[in-house]
């Protein structure tokens, strides 16, 4: 197994700031990515969401987590001794699916404001397949991780922990090319996209990470 690539002090800035990093694997070719995609669309196509099972239907997904850049960063953000959640959920976005709301996930279905002060918990979020922004790309708010409550989700709320975001914060939209993935701090508001195409299926496989 090749040698992990560890993040630089910038890197892990960055993260720590913004809550999320853009990674592209350096082990995996465009020949994988769409062999993923195929699989995704056989399963899609033929049964339910596997949800939890979806490691288990495609067992080649842990090869994502194996490349030298992907495991260096959850290293470098998690420590040695860090694991993969049981839950785990591959998000198929069809023609026609409507924006979601903005939202921070809960931890195990717990759902009141709680986040932890220290990195315990990241998500990775992969995409086998370019993803244009008509397809209904995954959409972030950075910085958001340190807000309890933000304003795009609880609009009657008007004290924020963080001071310096405001509703009109810049949120990002990742459009992508095949096999890259986002890393974000769990605690940070997203949502996925429209996609506002007729035929292009988006696919995104979201993992759990912590120490």
């Amino acid at each position: 197994m090749a040698t992990p690539l560890l993040l630089t002090d910038k890197q892990v800035q960055e993260f720590l700031i913004n809550g999320y990093l853009i990674l592209q694997p350096t082990s995996l070719d465009r020949n994988f990515h769409s062999s993923i995609f195929t699989e995704a669309q056989s399963i899609f196509q033929q049964d339910a969401n596997p949800g939890n099972n979806i490691l288990p239907r495609i067992p080649q997904l842990q090869y994502v987590f194996d490349d030298p850049v992907v495991k260096g960063a959850l290293l470098s953000l998690l420590g040695s001794n860090y694991t993969m959640q049981p839950h785990r959920h591959a998000h198929a976005t069809r023609p026609g699916t409507a924006d979601q709301t903005w939202h921070k996930d809960s931890y195990f279905g717990y759902r009141k404001l709680l986040r932890h002060h220290q990195i315990r918990y990241t998500m990775v979020m992969y995409y086998p397949q370019d993803t244009t922004i008509e397809m209904g790309p995954t959409a972030i708010i950075p910085r958001s991780q340190y807000d309890v409550q933000h304003p795009e989700m609880y609009s009657h709320f008007e004290t924020l922990e963080n001071p310096n975001t405001t509703s009109d914060d810049h949120n990002i939209s990742l459009v992508c090319t095949a096999g890259t993935v986002l890393l974000i701090h769990y605690d940070i508001v997203h949502r996925g996209t429209a996609n506002i195409t007729n035929r292009s299926h988006r696919y995104m496989f979201k993992f759990q990470f912590t120490r």
